[in-house]
């Protein structure tokens, strides 16, 4: 009786065992909090290759963009934060949006192996998002005015190995006068590295 009570202690300490570790080793997003929680080691990763690297927050954008997202439902992302499977291994990969306090930055963190690489995507000069003017029918609104966008569910993202967008949506006066044209810029993974493709709304 002893041995089978040991035994089953075993079996049930290993299994909860497992099960943390492995809510412990894939980035999850929380949607109600606005915030992408990753694994020790995505966090390593990221921290040798900039340890200033912060993400954007909902509050550095503006309403019509965290309102307006199309994919704004998506459990698999926010708008500074995408969970993909960019190089299909079945192992969840993070594209994250930010910046270092000195320039914008837009990375990857993609498995290799067992292990993480961090893939700088595209850099651009820093700005306050509180400077960023925008107009939305007429309506002034400060903050970032575009989102990342996943391509995973779809068929042609498949066959050309798409993975995400940076989707600029539309900007108007009160009278419907277009401003700024909305576009997306497509960005494919292939060979190790992420490129991209111009893409009009």
């Amino acid at each position: 009786m002893k041995i089978r009570k040991v035994v089953f202690l075993i079996f049930f300490v290993s299994l909860t065992a497992c099960s943390f570790a492995g809510s412990n080793q894939d980035p999850v997003i929380k949607k109600d909090q606005g915030i992408i929680v990753l694994p020790p080691k995505m966090k390593k990763v990221m921290e040798a290759f900039n340890p200033d690297f912060e993400m954007w927050k909902l509050e550095d954008y503006t309403p019509q963009v965290v309102n307006d997202d199309h994919q704004k439902d998506n459990p698999r992302k926010l708008p500074f934060a995408l969970i993909v499977d960019a190089n299909k291994d079945n192992i969840p990969d993070v594209i994250l949006d930010g910046h270092d306090k000195k320039q914008a930055l837009l990375i990857g963190v993609i498995s290799e192996n067992d292990e993480y690489r961090v893939l700088l995507i595209d850099k651009r000069k820093l700005c306050n998002p509180r400077t960023i003017e925008n107009m939305f029918e007429g309506k002034k609104e400060y903050g970032l005015v575009y989102y990342l966008w996943s391509l995973e569910d779809r068929k042609a993202a498949k066959e050309n190995n798409a993975v995400f967008v940076v989707a600029y949506p539309q900007q108007t006066t009160a009278d419907g006068t277009l401003l700024t044209e909305g576009y997306i810029m497509e960005y494919r993974y292939s060979n190790g590295k992420f490129q991209i493709w111009d893409t009009a709304l």
